[in-house]
């Protein structure tokens, strides 16, 4: 016999994890096997991540040692980024047959073209300003890098304070392993609608294939502020500097400035009747507003001012007008004022006056007469009563009555009359019940007495005898008639 034992195995083979495809190796003997005698074949394969086979052993004896067996190997699509693999397969032979036994093992190899190739994804998220929601992008890598790798991350926005988010670095490693970046709305109560950002993760270590890949995510921000501004009314007292405060509420922020226009209707109750106000970010924007005092009787006033933005963007310009009451509470009451009581000296016959006004101002084109009256005789000082005419160029111009004393020379000492002077509204051309309801005014004469007695001076009472009546021609009336002893005049 001339045949020796022997194996015929295959070529090494190639197999694609892309559709992880098979493909198979062909063992088979070289000559026959004496009866009776089994020649097992173990097939080992060498890295079982890469590609696999069923097959563990395949026998040969003498009736099938000239029919090849085939040993199938599948690529295995392990989802890492490795490269094309070379894995060993090892065919050992065994027999209880010496000769069988002694044949040396076969090698041959399974190559496994990789197709995984580096990557990152991450998802997109929309958050709302309403209730600063949050939600996660989800950063994944659908293959595994032979090393961990590490992964920063940046967003930006058009609109800065949009939304917040962790920066902190974090790493992957697993195929398929996803990592939860937290973005949350800011509520920056800017009226700027809807706005897009974007988040950039870039892998900063790891494998050199996996250096420098990025992935972005957009987020998409949801605008819940809007257009809109508020004023408060006010009541203020008449005749007042900074009288009071119109609040001008604007509770979000325009994305550029707005100028508010604000105008009245004209009232002389009231400053300004117009301004403008310039705004640039949510507040409250405070209106001094100084009320004027006409003097006019016209009760408590109501009037408007009108807000109106006339500068801006459109959302803002769009936005009807807003109207803030003003009251102004009236303080002018009909009344008449009236100097106070005078002295005159009858020495010299001095005088003086007793000047009248209006308090309030009556209506254009209207009139209040005012009679001044005389309730005591002219015998120590003259008055003439007069009815006096007032309206609204003149109101506030005193009018005056002259009080004259009168030298009646008798010695009567000073002379006071509390009720000399009476003031009386006695008529007016509108408005007369308010006007003649006013309380007459009544002011006092007070007039100084300058006679005094006079003094007799002369020759002796044995010189005078009679009776003789002194003469008012020194400028002295006597309140009686002396009375005295006359004597014959001795020369």
């Amino acid at each position: 016999d001339n045949d020796t034992p022997g194996i015929l195995v295959g070529e090494s083979i190639t197999v694609l994890e892309e559709g992880t495809t098979s493909d198979s190796i062909d063992v088979v003997l070289t000559s026959q096997p004496a009866p009776g005698v089994v020649v097992d074949v173990t097939v080992v394969l060498d890295g079982t991540d890469e590609a696999s086979t069923e097959v563990v052993t395949i026998s040969f004896d003498a009736s099938n040692w000239d029919s090849p067996q085939s040993v199938l190997f599948t690529a295995l699509d392990e989802l890492v980024v490795d490269g094309d693999q070379i894995s060993a397969i090892t065919f050992e032979v065994s027999s209880d047959d010496a000769d069988w036994d002694a044949l040396s093992d076969r090698v041959r190899t399974v190559t496994t073209v990789d197709n995984d190739v580096a990557g990152m994804d991450s998802t997109d998220v929309t958050v709302d300003e309403e209730g600063e929601t949050s939600d996660d992008i989800i950063v994944s890598i659908p293959t595994a890098p032979e090393s961990p790798i590490t992964v920063q991350v940046a967003c930006t926005s058009d609109v800065a304070g949009e939304f917040t988010f962790i920066s902190d670095e974090f790493t992957l490693s697993e195929a398929g392993e996803t990592h939860a970046v937290t973005v949350t709305a800011s509520d920056e109560i800017v009226v700027d609608g809807d706005q897009i950002g974007n988040c950039t993760f870039v892998v900063v270590d790891g494998p050199d294939e996996w250096m420098d890949i990025t992935s972005d995510s957009s987020v998409t921000v949801l605008d819940n502020d809007v257009p809109s501004f508020t004023v408060t009314d006010i009541v203020i007292p008449e005749g007042q500097e900074d009288a009071g405060i119109i609040e001008i509420n604007v509770p979000t922020t325009p994305n550029a400035p707005i100028t508010i226009t604000v105008t009245g209707d004209g009232s002389d109750e009231f400053a300004p009747q117009e301004i403008t106000v310039v705004v640039d970010e949510a507040g409250t924007y405070e209106l001094l507003v100084d009320s004027l005092d006409e003097f006019f009787i016209d009760g408590d006033q109501i009037d408007t001012l009108t807000f109106t933005i006339t500068d801006g963007p459109s959302e803002w310009t769009d936005l009807g007008s807003e109207v803030a009451g003003v009251a102004v509470l009236d303080d002018d009451v009909a009344g008449i004022e009236v100097s106070p009581s005078v002295v005159v000296d009858e020495e010299g016959e001095t005088s003086e006056s007793v000047t009248v006004t209006l308090t309030a101002s009556p209506n254009e084109g209207e009139t209040v007469e005012v009679t001044v009256t005389v309730a005591t005789d002219d015998t120590e000082f003259g008055v003439e009563e007069v009815v006096m005419v007032f309206d609204s160029s003149n109101w506030n111009v005193p009018q005056e009555v002259v009080v004259t004393a009168i030298d009646e020379l008798e010695i009567d000492g000073d002379q006071s009359f509390a009720d000399a002077i009476t003031v009386t509204v006695t008529g007016a051309s509108a408005d007369e019940d308010i006007w003649t309801s006013i309380d007459a005014e009544v002011r006092g004469v007070l007039v100084l007495d300058n006679d005094e007695p006079l003094a007799i001076t002369g020759g002796s009472q044995g010189h005078m005898a009679g009776i003789a009546l002194v003469s008012v021609a020194l400028g002295v009336a006597l309140l009686g008639v002396a009375r005295v002893r006359r004597n014959a005049y001795e020369a």
